[in-house]
């Protein structure tokens, strides 16, 4: 049996609920101290990349060792982790998060098809399932005339802007990071870079009506404390939710 620190994509606070059990449940592979079992209705290249991608996360470390299982049912995919007893009824908030989650890892690892999140005893037996929630998507593509947003990168369907406040080894961090979390995927997305003193604001255009919704901001706010750590040293990450002119429909700050 080993044991699950923190995800920095759930928060520090969610961290705590989590534990994993696994004890021949399937296949192993090994990431540093973390540990991924697949069975025989996962392919190992699968396995592997939803392993790569909780090392990106810093789920899996050389810190503690922690454990996953994949397998898949009626073609959902199902991540299953053991939980603290009794964890959720002291923070059933963290339900919402866990779903965020499911959203992320399906658009990340499993191209886009449905993820249920599995919170299990030390058996690995289901106690609770939290699940898929498709991610909001994007817009298209922004109507702001180009010349107005700044700077422009080259990152393929997509689009990367940064100002004259910014850098251009910055942006190209940025940049490069928002094509592994999985936020920029050829789709034609828009996003720009700017800097207001210690301030990094990060616009991203979305649909209209995603920055009502609950699940969607939850990201938001565990993107921006992400970035905040990945890339700016713990400076403040400002994330606007933007309409396709690239004006700001709500703000929200890594500090939050």
């Amino acid at each position: 049996m080993t044991t699950s620190s923190r995800n920095p994509l759930l928060t520090a606070a969610l961290a705590a609920l989590i534990l994993a059990g696994c004890q021949n449940h399937g296949t192993k592979l090994t990431f540093k101290k973390g540990e991924v079992y697949y069975t025989e209705q996962v392919t190992e290249a699968e396995a592997t990349k939803l392993g790569n991608y909780l090392l990106e996360q810093h789920y899996f470390d050389d810190a503690k060792e922690k454990t996953v299982q994949a397998t898949k049912a009626a073609g959902t995919y199902q991540v299953r982790m053991v939980i603290e007893q009794d964890s959720l009824k002291t923070h059933p908030e963290y339900r919402e998060m866990f779903g965020v989650f499911t959203g992320m890892i399906s658009t990340a690892v499993f191209a886009g098809a449905p993820v249920e999140i599995h919170l299990c005893d030390a058996s690995l037996k289901t106690v609770e399932t939290i699940p898929y929630q498709k991610p909001a998507a994007a817009a298209t593509t922004t109507k702001a005339d180009p010349a107005s947003l700044g700077n422009k990168l080259d990152v393929g369907a997509d689009s990367f802007f940064y100002t004259d406040a910014v850098d251009r080894p910055t942006a190209e961090k940025t940049a490069e990071y928002l094509k592994k979390d999985g936020l920029f995927k050829g789709q034609g997305m828009a996003a720009r870079l700017d800097r207001a003193g210690d301030t990094w604001k990060l616009h991203v255009v979305f649909n209209e009506g995603a920055e009502n919704d609950p699940s969607v901001i939850a990201k938001m706010q565990s993107k921006a404390k992400q970035i905040s750590s990945d890339l700016f040293s713990g400076a403040p990450v400002e994330i606007h939710m933007a309409d396709d002119a690239m004006q700001t429909r709500k703000m929200i700050s890594s500090a939050e």
